[in-house]
Parts: structure tokens; C-alpha cells; sequence
């Protein structure tokens, strides 16, 4: 069923799929690893199709429902299923222009600890958070955790590098100066949008939403009908 979904998605019959998706959700499981997996695998299918055709009020319509099933399940559910799930539901706070709830569901992800098995998801949760964080006075502090994390896990990669060194002058500017930064954060950040860099889209649409004064959901809505976004 979800590979279907995914082909629907692909080939122009995304209207197609909710119907799909209600049918995959009601398939019954036996067992609980069974029922563990399958709600995990229906779940990411969901935030999947809101978030690639913008439709991140219905992702969040599902938040509520989706946070206390997690909390009953504990360590039942992998953490890189965690990991998946809170960040989707961090983009579709982010993308909707609240930055409070994004920092809550990225703190989620910093606060299962060291992943190995999804380092590039977390990574790029951190620096979000960090970019968040970053019109308040505790950025330092952030910025010195953060920064232990990278050199702990041996993975900063050329554009978390990037962000963070940006990060460090930004900190530094006066008030009048920070627009003119937003922008040079956006422009740097294309030949990493480029590769497809995971994380890279998410960083351009905040800096340019800084720069310009516009909401994010607007620029968002623009990447998707241009054939960008996520």
C-alpha cells in the first residue's frame, strides 16, 4: 500500500491518495509489533503527503492524537521512528509560521540523545532549533551545546558548517545589519539546495522569511507551486 501511495504521489494522482491512505490506516494488525509498525508507517505516509502538497494544517490537525499515542507506546517505538515523526510535525509548525511549537518538536529530538541511526535528521533538527533560537539573548549558550554535539558525533558536514560559522557573525550584528545577513544565509545556502542536501530548503525558506518580513507559509506555498520545497 505505500508503495502505491508513493506512485500516486509521483505520477499527478496525489487527489488520488487520501483514499489510499484511509484504507492503508484502517488495515487491522495482530500483535504488537506488528500494530507498532504499522502505526508508525501510517503516520509518516500521512505527514509525507500534507507536507509535499501543503497541506500542513491537516498535519497538525493530526499532532494531538499522534503525541499521546507515542507517550502510551514509550520505548516501544524506535527512536528514528521518533525522530522522523517529531521533525515532520516541527516543519509543519515551522511552515505555518510558529516558531515556538518548531522549537518544541525539535527539542523533542535533541532530547532522545546521540541517534547513530539517523545523524543527518538530527543534525539538521539542531541547527533549525539553533536558527530559531538565534533572535534571543541564550544563543550562546545553544551554540556552545550544539557545537559540543557535532564534534562529539564527528559528522559536521560542510553545510552544518556553514550555518554554524553564520551563526557565530550573525550573533555579533546590530540590529540593522541582521537583514543583510538573513539574505547572505539564503544565498549561501543555495549550492547545498542544489545537491539536495537534506535540511537545505528548510534553512533558505526561514532566512529568506527573515530577510524579506513575509511568513514562511507564503514563500512555502510559492516553493510548491514552482516545483520546489521538500
Amino acid at each position: 500500500m505505500a508503495n502505491l501511495i508513493g506512485m500516486l504521489s509521483m505520477n499527478g494522482h496525489a487527489d488520488t491518495v487520501p483514499f489510499y491512505l484511509k484504507r492503508m490506516e484502517d488495515i487491522a494488525t495482530e500483535g504488537r509489533r506488528a500494530t507498532i509498525q504499522h502505526f508508525c508507517d501510517v503516520e509518516l505516509q500521512y505527514q509525507t503527503y500534507y507536507l509535499n502538497n501543503g497541506m500542513t494544517a491537516d498535519l497538525l490537525q493530526r499532532e494531538k492524537r499522534l503525541l499521546n499515542r507515542l507517550k502510551d507506546l514509550g520505548r516501544l517505538v524506535p527512536d528514528d521512528f521518533k525522530l522522523s515523526l517529531y521533525y515532520n510535525l516541527g516543519m509543519a509548525q515551522l511552515l505555518t509560521d510558529d516558531p515556538k511549537g518548531a522549537k518544541r518538536l525539535f527539542q523533542r529530538i535533541r532530547n532522545l540523545g546521540d541517534l547513530p541511526e539517523r545523524p543527518d535528521l538530527q543534525g539538521v533538527a539542531i541547527l533549525l532549533r539553533l536558527l530559531l533560537v538565534s533572535v534571543e539573548e541564550s544563543l550562546p549558550h545553544f551554540l556552545r551545546n550544539s557545537g559540543r554535539y557535532f564534534k562529539k558525533m564527528h559528522r559536521l558536514h560542510r553545510m552544518e558548517n556553514m550555518v554554524l560559522k553564520w551563526l557565530k557573525r550573525h550573533g555579533k550584528l546590530g540590529v540593522l545589519e541582521r537583514k543583510d545577513s538573513y539574505m547572505q544565509l539564503a544565498e549561501g545556502i543555495q549550492v547545498f539546495r542544489k545537491s539536495r542536501c537534506r535540511g537545505a530548503d528548510e534553512v533558505a525558506v526561514w532566512a529568506l522569511s527573515q530577510a524579506s518580513g513575509r511568513p514562511i507559509r507564503e514563500l512555502y506555498a510559492e516553493e510548491l507551486k514552482n516545483g520546489g520545497g521538500r
